[in-house]
């Protein structure tokens, strides 16, 4: 390339050269974008890169993962409760709120500020569900024949066959909403439970 250079005008004369431009190249830096762009698209090709990136970024962004989802059906622990001694359960009330009503022993939470569902006590997530009225459920199994419902959830952070600890995250709840809880021994539901002190309790822990 030329690039012309004016040294002078008058009215009848311009004098003039030329000069060469010369561009130059980083080699260096082309060269490690090349390989860069190359290593990229190498990897983008594997699945389970992408797959990784999605699951790190839901669980940055997006914490509470959908209710129902492809992985539903997936057993995330080899935890087993058969050795679960039901007098060791010690349940914790899985929302804090300042309303709480006891009706034959289910007990209605009025959500008021918190808004998170916390696990009870250790277990494993027995069912996720939907109810005819279109409450969601999650159902916990804490022991060979106990289990914790929680109805009217919002979203659901745990999927099924999941092991979850007591006081741990598993859902979130709409303000204003009745959220319900009860547990059941045998598949009959406990009448005779109540909350003290942050704690719920039944006839047969006593």
């Amino acid at each position: 390339m030329k690039k012309i250079k004016l040294i002078s005008l008058t009215k009848r004369n311009i004098k003039h050269t030329y000069s060469k431009v010369v561009v130059k190249k980083n080699y260096i830096t082309s060269a490690v974008l090349v390989v860069a762009i190359m290593l990229c698209c190498a990897t983008l090709k594997t699945t389970s890169f992408s797959s990784v990136i999605s699951e790190t970024c839901a669980k940055i962004y997006n914490p509470i993962n959908p209710l129902f989802n492809d992985e539903g059906g997936i057993m995330f622990t080899s935890v087993t409760l058969e050795n679960v001694n039901k007098n060791n359960l010690k349940f914790i009330t899985p929302i804090k709120c300042s309303e709480i009503t006891n009706i034959n022993g289910e007990l209605n939470y009025q959500i008021d500020s918190n808004i998170m569902v916390i696990a009870p006590e250790d277990g494993i997530i027995k069912e996720i569900g939907v109810l005819p009225n279109g409450e969601k459920y999650i159902e916990i199994a804490h022991s060979k024949n106990i289990v914790s419902r929680i109805e009217n959830i919002y979203i659901v952070g745990v999927l099924n066959g999941e092991a979850v600890k007591k006081g741990k995250d598993i859902a979130t709840v709409k303000l204003g909403s009745t959220v319900k809880f009860s547990i059941y021994e045998d598949g009959i539901k406990q009448t005779n439970i109540s909350v003290v002190k942050n704690e719920i309790v039944w006839e047969s822990y006593q």
